[in-house]
């Protein structure tokens, strides 16, 4: 009887039919004093919501997530720092790598979690876990394209209960989007705004930032000097962009940014 109770305080409701008699869906029910929206870090990466990191190959996005990562399941809150902000929670971690099996990841986590003894290591009620796909025998697709419909993998299904089950999610990291879902979301507005909308769902049953890693388009040859010209840069269409609570750039900096920079270390 304990458990069932237990249960059943635990469970959340994520699908239910809409009664636009409730006075939920009223203007009325909303009052004058919203929720204070939450953050991983100081200046971004709202939870309950979708983050797109873009960047050219070689930028280091990978290293810069798993930096992420550690911080949030292990680190201290308003002291550490990733993405030049301080982490403001702590809790569990899912890290998808698509690209880089375990000897990578190995390699990659000793370089990031430098403390000693790791943090990894220290008594914690939280965990990374991280899913170097590469080392399973397969990269499945989370969403692929059945029959000219977006269609979720059976693999995926199973994995996202499992997420569901876990308490204190606070980041899920997908890397990258090209590797995870096999549709054309470069091209079709529509198949972009779909699978956003999948990603999106995810955070919001969650309670987590999702954080999703994406590629600029390898066409431009023109230094990119500001943040507008940056987001023309990422590739696909701009439904990915627009469908993100947030979009994080990276691109390489101009030769007298470059020298200025590195005058200034």
């Amino acid at each position: 009887p304990k458990q069932v109770e237990k249960l059943l305080v635990d469970a959340k409701l994520i699908h239910r039919p809409v009664n636009l008699h409730a006075d939920e869906f009223s203007a009325k029910s909303y009052d004058e004093h919203p929720p204070k929206r939450e953050y991983l870090l100081e200046n971004g990466f709202a939870l309950n919501s979708c983050s797109i990191l873009a960047a050219e190959g070689g930028t280091g996005k990978s290293f810069m997530f798993l930096d992420l990562a550690v911080k949030i399941a292990f680190g201290t809150i308003y002291q550490d720092e990733a993405f030049g902000s301080k982490i403001q929670q702590n809790g569990n971690v899912i890290y998808f790598s698509a690209e880089d099996g375990r000897p990578d990841i190995h390699e990659r986590i000793n370089l990031v979690d430098i403390a000693r003894p790791p943090r990894r290591f220290k008594d914690s009620k939280y965990d990374l876990k991280i899913i170097p796909m590469p080392s399973l025998g397969v990269t499945f697709p989370l969403f692929y394209m059945k029959d000219s419909v977006l269609t979720e993998s059976s693999n995926w299904s199973r994995i996202r209960e499992s997420i569901l089950e876990m308490d204190d999610v606070k980041l899920i990291i997908l890397d990258p989007l090209s590797m995870l879902v096999h549709a054309d979301v470069n091209a079709d507005p529509s198949m972009g705004s779909l699978v956003m909308a999948e990603f999106n769902r995810l955070a919001v049953e969650t309670g987590s930032s999702v954080l999703i890693s994406h590629h600029f388009s390898k066409s431009y040859d023109v230094a990119i000097e500001s943040a507008e010209q940056a987001r023309m840069h990422v590739r696909g269409t701009t439904a990915l962009v627009d469908s993100a609570r947030n979009v994080f750039c990276i691109w390489k900096a101009t030769e007298s940014q470059a020298k200025k920079s590195l005058k200034a270390l």
